[in-house]
């Protein structure tokens, strides 16, 4: 018996016609070896009754998307693309097998991914690199198992000659043959008809060629466990949708492994709650107000949880405006409005439901509101902290506006501040204050992750008197204070220098977080020149964008001659999905950290190189010395107005940015 049978198998030989792959060092072409192994494959596979497919049969190239779409037209249970592989390091001397899947834990994939790394061990005798989850556009298909595999380095030399033969290539072939024999032999579980009825009831049939291992069968609403029932006999499982499960998007997940231990593709039904509203209740602030007021409304269900996200809801006064509202109800059930009241009687309305809710006035409590826009936008911003003279402080929230007694207002001035805008001092009350941004307003909003390599076991390059684990930290934490001045929101992968996080943790964290901007930092690098550099993914010419960048001003603020443009192949610079960079700002072989605030310099030409990509380029780079009296002042912080802050070098010289018209930086001892 085949286990293979009618199964289809898509082989894809990597590259192609002008997309020649790695090249060995006599000159022998991935491509080529890409091929004659698929070739051996199929003639295997041939006798098992399987459907094999090729995304090539010949030296052309095939645009990545059309190979997914190959698998995707002939019903593929397996993706198989076959790859031999380089470094950007061109390092000769490595050699070992890696294998990739499809970027979904605990799947099909990697039970087969795991087959084909024991085989591999077995027959080449390799290192080899335990499976790894990748983003690979070929392994973005709907295939069950999908699989990259880098059998080894064609650009090693001795592999290169082995490479070249017949008898070698087809023992590579006879791995993934035996592979996909044994992998098969354990079936093919997967669930059928996952299907929710009359938004409650909850059905699935469980199918594999051998008996389900109920003890794994895991389904799951929003990540947490759920109960069921499943007939041993038939494998259909039935549960019911807690009564109280709150209104809004939810997804249902259902995978399970069968006796031989393949698990099923997770079943993955999207669904959303929304019963209508059935009451709401009503707060305001000020509580006591003579009609200016923030009105917040919450909403229920007839079980009173809170409505879902997006509910429309209209509002209409009896008597007053609406300054600003929200027109949909938000993720916690509620709907804000900026009134202007002069009655108190409020109505609402949405699908099936009409309310009428009333707001006590105190005509004793005058209340003015003052509402902060940006400067650029004309945009409302919450969160700006205003302090009055006799040191009150408020906020501003919804909409922007800030809420005063008229009594306050003999307080004055008051002083405006927040991340990512500059101070305004305010001498006398207005109704609209515009606040400006700093550097045009483009961190404002934007996540950014960075990403300071090594830490805990691993410290990287150990140089008197710091480590590189720390000194990356340290470089981490002064970028973050840039970025932050900015408004940026800022996340590191680590937060100390005690903890260790390999590679593949810190690229699920990234693409999880899913920031705009990605800046890993080293210090040294064993395969890279000694002078420092900015590295990027040689497919993303967009970080290549924010690569040139860095160079160019890595080269103005450090004062450096050589600094390096390349790309880097890195898991953590292939895989993530936002512009991103891999940056050496100087290779400790080269130069001796013996102060951290030097690291400062080395932040603010990252930094500028941030702000240049994003479209900001109003600043200048100075150059000078810092000197009080004829006297050199060393280790002294110099800063722009924006809050950014370098040091003096212990012969007084300093590097700082001015900004949008800044004619000197000032000097704080």
């Amino acid at each position: 018996m085949s286990y293979l049978k009618d199964r289809v198998i898509v082989i894809d030989p990597g590259h192609g016609g002008d997309a020649t792959g790695a090249i060995g060092p006599t000159g022998l072409m991935e491509k080529d070896v890409n091929l004659k192994v698929a070739f051996s494959l199929r003639d295997l596979l041939k006798p098992t009754g399987a459907k094999v497919v090729l995304t090539r049969d010949d030296d052309y190239d095939i645009p990545l998307g059309d190979r997914v779409e190959i698998a995707e037209e002939n019903g593929a249970d397996i993706f198989l693309s076959i790859h031999h592989n380089a470094n950007s390091a061109r390092d000769t001397s490595i050699n070992r097998t890696e294998i990739y899947c499809k970027y979904e834990f605990a799947s099909p994939s990697f039970d087969f991914a795991y087959i084909l790394m024991r085989k591999f061990k077995e027959k080449f005798g390799l290192p080899v690199i335990p499976p790894l989850p990748a983003m690979y556009r070929v392994l973005k298909n709907p295939t069950p198992v999908a699989v990259l595999g880098e059998a080894s380095y064609i650009i090693n030399p001795e592999e290169e000659e082995r490479l070249k033969t017949e008898e070698y290539q087809r023992l590579e072939a006879y791995i993934y043959y035996e592979a996909l024999l044994e992998y098969a032999s354990r079936g093919f579980p997967h669930v059928e008809d996952l299907r929710i009825e009359k938004n409650k009831n909850i059905y699935a049939v469980l199918k594999s060629d051998f008996t389900v291992d109920l003890d794994t069968v895991d389904l799951n609403l929003d990540g947490e466990s759920l109960e069921f029932d499943v007939s041993r006999e038939t494998g259909l499982l039935t549960a019911v949708l807690p009564e109280d499960i709150s209104n809004g998007e939810h997804v249902l997940t259902l995978s399970f492994r069968n006796i031989k231990g393949n698990i099923s593709p997770r079943a993955e039904k999207r669904f959303k709650i929304q019963r209508p509203v059935s009451s709401f209740s009503i707060t305001t602030f000020p509580e006591k107000t003579d009609g200016l007021a923030l009105v917040t409304f919450s909403f229920f269900d007839a079980l009173g949880i809170p409505v879902a996200p997006g509910t429309r809801v209209y509002i209409k006064l009896k008597d007053g405006r609406v300054l600003y509202d929200e027109k949909f109800v938000g993720e916690d059930g509620k709907l804000r409005v900026v009134v202007d009241l002069k009655h108190p009687e409020i109505y609402i309305y949405s699908e099936n439901f009409e309310g009428r809710g009333m707001v006590i006035l105190s005509r004793k409590d005058e209340i003015v509101v003052m509402r902060v826009e940006d400067e650029l936008t004309g945009e409302p911003v919450e969160g700006v902290r205003v302090e009055l003279k006799d040191g009150k402080v408020e906020y501003s929230g919804f909409g922007g506006y800030v809420f005063l007694k008229r009594e306050m207002l003999r307080k004055l001035p008051m002083r405006l501040s927040r991340e990512g805008y500059y101070d305004k001092k305010i001498q006398s009350f207005k109704d609209t204050v515009k606040i400006k941004p700093k550097f045009g307003g483009v961190l404002i909003g934007k996540k950014i992750i960075i990403d300071p390599q090594y830490g805990g076991f691993e410290k990287g390059l150990v140089k008197s008197p710091y480590h590189e684990s720390l000194i990356n930290l340290k470089f981490a934490y002064d970028l973050k204070r840039m970025l932050e001045l900015g408004g940026a929101e800022v996340l590191l992968t680590r937060y100390d220098d005690e903890t260790t996080i390999n590679e593949v943790e810190r690229v699920k964290y990234i693409m999880d977080e899913a920031p705009d901007l990605l800046i890993s930092v080293a210090h040294h690098n064993p395969y890279l020149v000694d002078e420092g550099g900015a590295f990027h993914y040689y497919r993303d010419q967009v970080s290549r964008e924010l690569a040139m960048r860095a160079v160019k001003y890595l080269k103005e603020v450090l004062g450096l001659e050589k600094v390096k443009l390349a790309d880097w192949s890195s898991y953590l610079m292939i895989h993530p999905k936002p512009p991103r960079i891999y940056v050496i700002p100087r290779n400790l072989k080269q130069f001796e950290v013996k102060n951290l605030m030097d690291l400062k310099k080395e932040a603010l030409a990252v930094f500028l190189a941030i702000l240049d990509f994003l479209g900001f380029k109003k600043f200048r780079i100075k150059h000078g010395t810092a000197e009080k009296d004829g006297e050199i002042l060393a280790n002294y912080p110099v800063a722009s107005n924006t809050g950014i802050r370098t040091f003096s070098d212990e012969n007084g010289r300093y590097v700082i940015a001015l900004f949008e018209g800044e004619k000197s930086p000032f000097e704080n001892g």
